[in-house]
């Protein structure tokens, strides 16, 4: 016996909209979700440098906020500056050790916290893009061509402020970096916890897609064409990690 179209109608209906409200909470929450994840984890520590003459000050950021900085000089004469850009959620403090390689060698560091991080400004949704402002405006700051030390995040903005201002950097330091943006940010997803990277990652990914207009793919370290177009091969890149 044929059911009659008019009594399976409202079961039909009745789950069209069931499956839309589901849908449209999930792309809210979604939405939620990949303004979280610009805000959370913040990591720092408190490890000033003991060594040399240390400046600590601010300086100015792009949107009129400041950065944190340290100048570390050696005692004697210093065969160049090395700029150290953190990690995402770390501070200037977690770039001392890495620091102290250098001043074995006998170069001048300059560490900063990006805005959001440490005691520099507060910066709603940070991202590479943005990393690579403060590593730009540190840079300009010295005024003298630099050795640019990039770590996770700040080697993505130590390539993108490099590209902007290549006649600053002598030379270019990837550690802990990734190929591409995208893949890289699934991983991470994945990482804190496999359901949670499978079935939220792909659209916090998408979002921030469109919310930095393809900007997760363009400025990926294995844009080859990208890194050649603007610093014309005058940077050694070490992209350890990949």
């Amino acid at each position: 016996m044929d059911v009659p179209d008019a009594f399976l109608m409202p079961y039909v209906m009745n789950l069209v909209y069931v499956l839309t409200g589901v849908a449209l909470i999930y792309l809210v929450f979604t939405v939620f979700l990949t303004w979280l994840v610009q805000q959370i984890p913040r990591n720092p520590v408190k490890d000033p440098p003991r060594w040399g003459t240390v400046t600590d000050t601010m300086i100015p950021a792009i949107d009129g906020g400041y950065l944190e900085v340290w100048r570390i000089d050696p005692k004697g004469r210093s065969r160049g500056i090395v700029v150290f850009a953190h990690g995402w959620g770390r501070n200037r403090d977690r770039m001392v050790k890495r620091a102290q390689i250098f001043a074995r060698w006998g170069f001048t560091a300059v560490m900063h916290s990006a805005r959001d991080h440490g005691n520099s400004s507060p910066k709603q949704c940070m991202n590479a893009v943005r990393f690579a402002e403060d590593i730009a405006s540190v840079i300009l700051w010295v005024g003298e061509p630099v050795l640019l030390y990039g770590h996770s995040a700040g080697s993505a903005g130590a390539i993108i402020a490099a590209a902007g201002h290549p006649s600053m950097v002598r030379l270019l330091f990837l550690e802990a970096s990734y190929a591409h943006t995208r893949e890289a940010l699934l991983s991470l997803y994945r990482w804190v916890h496999p359901a949670f990277g499978k079935l939220f990652g792909p659209m916090i990914v998408f979002w921030m897609d469109i919310f930095y207009r393809g900007a997760t793919n363009r400025y990926g370290p294995a844009v080859k064409s990208f890194i050649d177009a603007y610093l014309g091969g005058r940077s050694q890149v070490d992209r350890h990690g990949l």
